[in-house]
């Protein structure tokens, strides 16, 4: 039982893609506009809207300088320094910043509301300028509308700065010179009085202030002349000079003698101390001072018993004389005697120098007790000089201060009566308010607007500004693919490569679809060639044999393509195999010239795969290129696209071919591609120039993501000269290139 066909999509993925071609992929680049391209493309137009600019601003020109002239009329103001003397030969040095801002603020009171409010409310104004106030009278004839008045004359007055200069513009533009001039002549006649009234109020400030001031000063001075009287007067100053002097020389001599009795008072406590420390030793006291031995040695009761000790030695010489023995008796006593003298003699040394020793040191103490107390009293005394001489001095000193005080009050004194003086002396001065007029205005003789060197370049801008933005609006608008370049700046886009539109190549016209072979020598055979080179090379590095080339959109030249890239394919000796899996449009049998049918639809019908293959592929004229139809029509059942036996039949074709090229319905058509891309090895996307738009390429390979094929490109066809400008001249040099060989 056979299915019968339908002529309707059955993908689920077509209406997606139908439902929004043209809407970008999300997370893409902004597209970006060539502008040598567009300038191109639109040089003509662009060309004919600058001369159509030129005239209307030439136009504008002399009708306005008819109909609606402006005039100008203008007064310079010089700034000046501040003049600190009258003669103006001494001035303060300003700076640039402080004097562009003094400027810049006498341009804004120009046009302050209290200068223009004061002409408005001039009578002078309607009698100056009757045909500037003739649009704001009221009904009554008399009277005009002020706060209207005022608004115009916000807009008609300027006042700004001349660049590198000292000098401060001030001008009013209206369509009657007169009046341009007299608006000119209210304005600056208000502001210089307003300026005077300023200058004088703050002269009169700075006046009052100072003479406030000199009023303090004066009384300032007053206290403290009978704060010094008052001074001298109770503290004897005379006297107190030379109390002072004497006061500091005794306190000099207090000081050296106080010095004298701290110094022995220390030498004292260092030999007290040294004697204290020999008489708490465990021993006693056992270091005596050789001066103090030797005057205990010259005591009477010493030497006493050394000349008894000398005349018991001289007894026992005499008996040791006389032949008497040592163990004699006289002898042994003779000797007791002198070891008893000598005894005698040690312990009265000791008890001498013991009581020597005390002796010196109860007089040490007693000493240092004295030395203390005279330390004491001398420093008592020191004491009482200093504070003496402090208080003194600090007489001196409140004398002192009181003076310096004085003497700065008065040096105030003298520069506020200077600076009185220099105000008054500036008062009648004419550069006082620092700002003179340098040039009255006068009625303009020639209109400030239109002017040509303006209006030329106005309407020139308006006019191809215009355009121009209307065609970067109608090219940010257009989503369309118009060249090779717009693939490029798509995101995960490749570009294979374009062909040039068939109707441009100066090898003659003809059918696209055979052009690679009918016409060999064209630029679309070339453009072929160059498509195979790079298409290869791609191919190759994937290993792929088996290419699904398909179409966005019907037209797009999927099929021309297919038929082009066979032959050319098969002109390097390679077997070359195109399915027709187009069951809703197929035409490959007609390019090549085979019969329609039997085809793939048989096969698949059938069920068989690859194994009946023989009776369906067909042979076409050009060598070792072989097509296999779409088939008999009744049998094309969409869905069997999708079927194990199309995956048998493009692996019978993978193994006997080198290239099997396989076409299929446009994506917007239906979803078969969908199937076919996860059976075929690689895709390649074919695009028409001004066709398809960049929403729908994006979508399309979106899906081509998931796919197990491998993507290798899109393929821009039937590309315009238009397009990008330089075309025409490219294929031109081509073309000659070839035909001169």
């Amino acid at each position: 039982m056979t299915t019968a066909p339908t002529n309707v999509p059955t993908s689920l993925h077509a209406p997606a893609l139908r439902a929004a071609p043209s809407a970008p992929a999300s997370g893409g680049p902004a597209f970006a506009l060539d502008p040598i391209k567009l300038l191109n493309k639109y040089k003509w137009l662009l060309g004919g809207a600058a001369i159509v600019g030129f005239s209307l601003g030439l136009a504008a020109h002399f009708a306005l300088a008819i109909f609606y002239p402006t005039y100008r009329a203008s007064a310079l103001f010089n700034c000046l320094p501040p003049v600190t003397r009258i003669g103006g030969d001494d001035v303060n040095i300003v700076s640039e910043t402080e004097m562009l801002r003094f400027m810049q603020t006498q341009a804004k009171m120009m046009t302050s509301d209290a200068v223009l409010n004061a002409v408005v409310e001039d009578p002078a104004l309607k009698r100056d300028a009757p045909k500037w106030t003739k649009r704001f009278e009221e009904p009554n004839g008399v009277d005009i509308n002020r706060i209207k008045a005022l608004e115009e004359l916000k807009d008609s007055i300027r006042a700004g700065v001349v660049s590198q200069t000292s000098l401060i513009e001030l001008s009013a533009s209206y369509t009657d010179r007169f009046d341009a001039s007299a608006l000119v002549t209210l304005v600056r006649t208000k502001y210089m009085l307003l300026l005077q009234d300023q200058g004088r109020t703050a002269r009169e400030e700075r006046t009052r202030s100072i003479r406030d001031q000199l009023t303090r000063i004066d009384a300032e001075i007053s206290t403290l002349t009978q704060r010094r009287e008052n001074l001298i007067r109770t503290e004897s100053v005379a006297a107190v000079d030379e109390r002072s002097d004497s006061a500091r020389v005794e306190l000099g001599q207090v000081t050296e003698e106080l010095i004298r009795y701290q110094q022995q008072l220390d030498t004292s406590r260092k030999s007290r101390d040294q004697m204290e420390a020999e008489l708490s030793r465990p021993g006693g006291v056992t270091a005596f001072g050789d001066d103090m031995v030797a005057d205990i040695g010259r005591d009477p009761r010493v030497l006493d018993l050394q000349s008894e000790r000398h005349r018991y030695e001289n007894l026992l010489q005499s008996m040791l004389n006389q032949q008497y023995g040592e163990e004699h008796r006289a002898v042994r006593d003779v000797r007791s005697r002198i070891l008893a003298v000598e005894q005698n003699m040690n312990d009265l040394r000791q008890r001498l120098l013991r009581e020597r020793f005390d002796g010196m040191l109860e007089a040490t103490r007693k000493q240092i007790q004295q030395f203390e107390a005279v330390e004491s009293s001398l420093v008592e005394k020191r004491a009482r000089l200093q504070q003496r001489l402090n208080d003194m001095t600090r007489v001196q000193s409140q004398l002192a201060d009181i003076g310096e005080s004085i003497k700065a009050q008065m040096d105030q004194k003298a520069k506020a009566a200077e600076e009185l003086q220099r105000l008054i002396s500036l008062s009648d001065l004419a550069q006082a308010n620092r700002v003179m007029l340098a040039q009255a205005e006068r009625p303009p003789t020639v209109w400030s607007f239109p002017r040509l060197e303006i209006m030329l370049p106005a309407g020139f801008m308006l006019v191809v500004g215009l355009v121009g933005g209307v065609v970067v609006l109608r090219e940010l608008i257009d989503q369309r693919v118009k060249g090779p370049s717009d693939i490029t700046l798509m995101p995960r886009m490749r570009l294979v490569g374009w062909v040039p539109d068939a109707g441009e190549d100066p090898a003659g016209t003809g059918a696209a679809e055979t052009a690679f072979r009918d016409r060999p020598r064209g630029i679309v055979a070339e453009s072929f060639r160059e498509v195979r080179a790079s298409l290869r090379k791609r191919l190759q590095g994937v290993e792929a044999r088996t290419l699904l080339v398909m179409s966005g959109m019907p037209g797009s030249g999927a099929t021309s393509t297919i038929a082009n890239l066979a032959l050319a394919f098969a002109a390097t000796d390679q077997k070359v195999l195109v399915i027709d899996a187009n069951f809703r449009r197929a035409g490959q049998h007609r390019v090549f010239g085979v019969s329609e049918g039997p085809g793939l639809a048989d096969v698949l019908h059938k069920g068989s795969g690859g194994r009946d293959m023989a009776g369906v592929v067909q042979k076409t004229t050009t060598p070792s290129l072989d097509v296999l139809p779409a088939g008999t029509k009744d049998l094309r059942v969409f869905e069997r696209l999708s079927t194990d036996p199309m995956g048998e039949v493009l692996a019978w074709a993978r193994a006997n071919y080198d290239l099997v090229l396989v076409d299929v319905a446009p994506a917007i058509v239906g979803g078969d591609w969908i199937s076919l891309a996860q059976r075929c090895d690689a895709v390649m996307l074919v695009v028409r120039a001004y066709s398809e738009k960049r929403g729908l390429i994006n979508r399309i390979r979106n899906e081509l993501g998931e796919a197990k094929s491998e993507f290798v490109g899109v393929l821009v066809n039937a590309v315009r000269a238009a397009a990008g400008g330089y075309l025409k001249g490219n294929i031109r040099a081509a073309q000659e290139y070839v035909d001169a060989a």
